[in-house]
Protein backbone atom coordinates (compact mmCIF):
# COMPACT_ATOMS: atom_id res chain seq x y z
CA UNK A 1 0.00 0.00 0.00
CA UNK A 2 1.59 3.61 -1.28
CA UNK A 3 2.04 5.97 1.19
CA UNK A 4 0.80 9.52 0.53
CA UNK A 5 0.63 11.01 3.63
CA UNK A 6 4.71 11.83 3.71
CA UNK A 7 7.45 10.11 2.92
CA UNK A 8 8.09 6.51 4.84
CA UNK A 9 8.62 2.96 3.79
CA UNK A 10 8.30 1.64 1.20
CA UNK A 11 10.88 2.43 -0.76
CA UNK A 12 10.92 3.99 -4.94
CA UNK A 13 13.51 4.75 -7.31
CA UNK A 14 13.23 7.53 -9.45
CA UNK A 15 14.69 8.73 -12.98
CA UNK A 16 14.27 11.38 -15.37
CA UNK A 17 14.93 14.65 -17.49
CA UNK A 18 15.07 17.78 -15.69
CA UNK A 19 14.85 20.57 -18.63
CA UNK A 20 14.58 24.24 -18.90
CA UNK A 21 12.25 25.97 -21.81
CA UNK A 22 12.25 22.54 -23.62
CA UNK A 23 15.87 22.14 -23.52
CA UNK A 24 17.96 19.41 -21.43
CA UNK A 25 19.63 21.15 -18.56
CA UNK A 26 23.28 20.39 -19.05
CA UNK A 27 24.26 20.29 -15.31
CA UNK A 28 22.86 20.95 -12.12
CA UNK A 29 21.37 19.19 -9.15
CA UNK A 30 17.23 17.75 -8.34
CA UNK A 31 16.77 17.35 -4.67
CA UNK A 32 13.38 15.86 -3.80
CA UNK A 33 12.33 16.96 0.21
CA UNK A 34 9.89 14.24 1.81
CA UNK A 35 6.94 15.84 3.17
CA UNK A 36 5.59 14.51 6.49
CA UNK A 37 7.81 15.39 9.91
CA UNK A 38 11.70 14.84 9.72
CA UNK A 39 12.32 13.19 6.82
CA UNK A 40 15.59 13.21 4.78
CA UNK A 41 16.04 15.09 1.34
CA UNK A 42 17.56 13.30 -0.93
CA UNK A 43 19.91 14.80 -3.87
CA UNK A 44 21.11 13.76 -7.39
CA UNK A 45 23.05 15.28 -9.71
CA UNK A 46 21.57 16.55 -13.15
CA UNK A 47 23.92 16.01 -15.92
CA UNK A 48 22.72 15.92 -19.71
CA UNK A 49 19.47 16.57 -18.34
CA UNK A 50 18.80 12.89 -16.68
CA UNK A 51 18.87 12.24 -12.99
CA UNK A 52 18.42 9.04 -10.99
CA UNK A 53 17.58 8.91 -7.39
CA UNK A 54 17.77 5.46 -5.31
CA UNK A 55 16.69 4.60 -1.94
CA UNK A 56 13.95 7.68 -1.78
CA UNK A 57 10.57 6.98 0.73
CA UNK A 58 7.60 6.91 -0.73
CA UNK A 59 4.64 9.31 -0.38
CA UNK A 60 4.69 13.11 -1.46
CA UNK A 61 7.82 15.24 -1.81
CA UNK A 62 8.54 18.29 -2.48
CA UNK A 63 11.39 19.17 -5.12
CA UNK A 64 13.31 21.80 -5.90
CA UNK A 65 16.27 22.13 -8.83
CA UNK A 66 19.99 24.35 -8.95
CA UNK A 67 22.58 25.23 -11.21
CA UNK A 68 26.15 26.04 -10.25
CA UNK A 69 28.32 28.81 -12.13
CA UNK A 70 31.36 27.04 -13.23
CA UNK A 71 33.95 29.33 -10.49
CA UNK A 72 31.16 29.29 -7.84
CA UNK A 73 32.50 28.53 -4.13
CA UNK A 74 29.45 28.22 -2.85
CA UNK A 75 29.31 25.89 0.54
CA UNK A 76 27.15 22.88 1.10
CA UNK A 77 24.16 23.60 2.65
CA UNK A 78 21.96 21.63 4.86
CA UNK A 79 18.61 21.19 3.72
CA UNK A 80 16.00 23.25 4.85
CA UNK A 81 14.51 23.41 7.97
CA UNK A 82 17.74 21.33 9.21
CA UNK A 83 16.18 18.22 7.44
CA UNK A 84 18.79 14.98 7.27
CA UNK A 85 20.68 15.38 4.28
CA UNK A 86 21.50 11.55 2.19
CA UNK A 87 23.22 11.28 -1.58
CA UNK A 88 24.53 15.69 -1.81
CA UNK A 89 27.45 15.60 -3.76
CA UNK A 90 30.06 16.83 -1.95
CA UNK A 91 31.66 19.15 -4.93
CA UNK A 92 29.14 20.86 -6.99
CA UNK A 93 29.07 19.63 -10.58
CA UNK A 94 31.85 21.46 -13.12
CA UNK A 95 30.69 19.46 -16.49
CA UNK A 96 28.42 20.94 -19.02
CA UNK A 97 27.28 24.67 -19.97
CA UNK A 98 25.69 26.82 -16.70
CA UNK A 99 22.19 27.34 -17.06
CA UNK A 100 20.92 30.38 -15.36
CA UNK A 101 17.27 29.13 -13.86
CA UNK A 102 15.27 31.24 -12.19
CA UNK A 103 15.76 31.59 -8.40
CA UNK A 104 12.43 30.26 -7.23
CA UNK A 105 13.45 26.64 -8.40
CA UNK A 106 16.20 26.34 -5.57
CA UNK A 107 13.51 26.70 -2.69
CA UNK A 108 10.78 24.11 -2.34
CA UNK A 109 8.37 26.49 -0.89
CA UNK A 110 8.17 28.52 -4.41
CA UNK A 111 9.32 25.62 -6.75
CA UNK A 112 5.87 24.48 -7.34
CA UNK A 113 7.45 20.98 -8.21
CA UNK A 114 6.28 18.04 -6.92
CA UNK A 115 5.55 14.21 -6.76
CA UNK A 116 3.92 11.37 -5.25
CA UNK A 117 6.85 8.96 -4.89
CA UNK A 118 5.40 5.35 -5.71
CA UNK A 119 7.23 1.88 -4.25
CA UNK A 120 9.45 0.82 -7.04
CA UNK A 121 10.88 2.40 -10.47
CA UNK A 122 9.25 5.29 -12.09
CA UNK A 123 9.92 7.77 -14.17
CA UNK A 124 9.30 11.83 -13.14
CA UNK A 125 10.52 14.47 -15.83
CA UNK A 126 10.40 18.02 -15.11
CA UNK A 127 10.26 20.95 -17.69
CA UNK A 128 11.45 24.39 -15.80
CA UNK A 129 9.97 27.49 -17.48
CA UNK A 130 11.68 31.56 -17.65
Amino acid sequence: MPLFAGCGSPIGGVTGMVSYSGKPLPQGRITFLCDGGKRPAVSAEVSSGRYQVIDLPAGRARVMVETFPPSSATPKQAAPGGLPTLNVPDDQPSHGTYVRIPERYKRPEASGLSSDILPGHQVHDFDLLP
